[in-house]
């Protein structure tokens, strides 16, 4: 289980981080995500693989200096995401 979860993460970080170049193929995550679906349930794994994905690419896009919305709107956004991904993981 320790292994999916944090295969998990890694292809949320891979799809996160690699978003904001979606021209360039990001087929790592893919990978990830499907390497973590043999030891997870895919209930849990897409909710919070989609989830963090976001919370990454929204952390990257502003390290970038991309414009990425208000500050504590997105901060918000991202606390909830955060709940909802430890929901999903703590129901499964």
């Amino acid at each position: 289980m320790a292994v999916g979860v944090l295969l998990v993460v890694l292809a949320a970080l891979c799809w996160g981080v690699t978003n904001p170049f979606i021209a360039r193929v990001n087929q790592a995550g893919s990978v990830l995500c499907t390497a973590a679906m043999a030891s997870l349930p895919t209930s849990i794994v897409q909710p919070v693989a989609n989830s963090l994905t976001l919370a990454v690419t929204a952390v990257t896009s502003s390290a970038m200096g991309l414009p990425t919305g208000r500050p504590t709107v997105v901060g918000a956004g991202l606390a909830l995401i955060a709940v909802g991904a430890w929901l999903c993981a703590a129901d499964g």
